[in-house]
């Protein structure tokens, strides 16, 4: 079994071994005009999660279709419990390898896709707004209506990320779009 990298593991083990000489290693990002400033905790946790997600997409391609699906499923429950728990992060971070597992499935609009992706897809919407990020929630919701153009909790969702964006028009009519959808599976 492959050890994950980390950056955060990485700059740990520098640390660890530069502290007899005194030097520290600080990580910088570089912002809009080209400046460069001291990464936070947050900028190394994505990119720990970056790390993780692409060994995660490419052991799981290797994995044969009902496997992949499998793990999708294992993935989306414990995602679930995360949820659930009202940790958010680590619920979206399972939720996006369930969604590696879906790798292939993504043009398909079968009842698999349907099944899995859908709730997922939603999930990770109520995710990024509990974590104020409604732009990404936006874009989950938008991929979550391309499976189902009509799904009630996609488009409610999305109504919020649009207010999360002072986008009231359109949250309006995502709202009415949703009420509309409700009553139409209430049928």
């Amino acid at each position: 079994r492959k050890t994950v990298a980390t950056m955060s593991r990485a700059l740990e083990v520098v640390n660890e071994q530069s502290e007899r000489s005194g030097v520290s290693v600080t990580v910088k990002k570089q912002v809009a005009g080209g400046t460069f400033v001291a990464a936070e905790e947050g900028d190394v946790k994505a990119a720990d999660f970056d790390l993780k997600l692409g060994q995660v997409v490419e052991a799981v391609s290797q994995l044969p279709r009902e496997e992949k699906l499998a793990f999708s499923k294992a993935m989306r429950d414990a995602g679930n419990q995360r949820f659930a728990a009202a940790d958010y992060r680590p619920a979206l971070e399972m939720y996006a390898q369930a969604m590696a597992g879906m790798d292939g499935e993504r043009r398909r609009l079968d009842a698999t896709r349907r099944e899995i992706a859908l709730p997922i897809l939603n999930n990770m919407a109520v995710c990024l707004l509990a974590m104020r990020k409604p732009r990404l929630a936006l874009e989950m919701c938008d991929e979550a209506l391309a499976i189902d153009p009509t799904n009630a909790k996609a488009l409610v969702r999305k109504g919020k990320a649009f207010e999360g964006l002072d986008r009231y028009a359109e949250a309006k009519e995502c709202l009415e779009r949703a009420r509309t959808a409700a009553e139409t599976d209430e049928k």
